[in-house]
């Protein structure tokens, strides 16, 4: 009996993590600079010129970052 409950608990303990993981990766990131969303940031040529300049010795394809 005592072991029913320690397997019981266990698996509601997994299935609150499951669900916390879950909701955590669900969550978006957001992005705000000067008024810019994420959208407008990658379409920024200063802003790309900004992080390359942080970014030595790498460059940006698009959205890719190759180092």
């Amino acid at each position: 009996m005592k072991s029913a409950v320690v397997v019981v608990l266990l698996v509601a303990l997994t299935a609150v993590n499951v669900g916390a993981a879950l909701v955590n990766f669900a969550s978006k990131a957001r992005a705000d600079v000067a008024g810019m969303d994420y959208m407008e940031l990658k379409r920024d040529r200063d802003f790309r010129r900004a992080v390359q300049s942080i970014v030595e010795g790498c460059s940006l394809n698009g959205s890719m970052l190759s180092c």
